[in-house]
């Protein structure tokens, strides 16, 4: 018997993600992003890039093979290793970013492990660093409501 190809079906309908004149990367966010702007809350989606580590030049013996697997298997030492960022769905305004009430929404319907380990570095940074930032994570369209009338409650202008 023959296999068939199951295909997953993936939003394409641009449509669908569109709110304000901007495209979201997917429906979940278009709908944070649309319980956001009917509780008077700055839309800022994808404007900061915080960095959890900085780059480095590698000095130690790393034997390797390229990333894409092909090449041969050698010392890559003094290679340079890229740095570690994260960018979160929507941010407090940047006048505002810091003060009490202010936050980070990171919109995520299925996190993958990956993901976790990111996330809790950031996590972490947000500890070090931001002592008065709030952190949410919705995975719902009910979620994404609850957590906007969360920081329209909290929010000081």
């Amino acid at each position: 018997m023959a296999k068939k190809n199951l295909k997953i079906k993936t939003t394409s309908n641009r449509k669908d993600r569109m709110f304000l004149g901007k495209l979201y990367k997917s429906k979940l966010e278009k709908i944070m992003a649309m319980c956001l702007h009917e509780q008077g809350l700055p839309i800022n989606y994808e404007t900061k890039k915080i960095v959890l580590f900085n780059a480095i030049d590698s000095d130690v013996k790393s034997y390797k093979r390229t990333t894409n697997g092909k090449g041969i298997f050698k010392n890559r030492m003094f290679s340079k290793v890229s740095e570690i960022s994260y960018t979160p769905d929507f941010v407090d305004s940047e006048s505002h970013f810091g003060k009490k009430g202010s936050f980070i929404i990171e919109v995520k319907g299925f996190p993958t492990p990956i993901f976790n380990l990111r996330y809790k570095l950031f996590e972490r940074h947000c500890t070090l660093n931001y002592e008065n930032v709030d952190l949410y994570m919705p995975r719902t369209a009910d979620d994404c409501y609850e957590t906007a009338k969360l920081i329209k409650d909290k929010y000081v202008y």
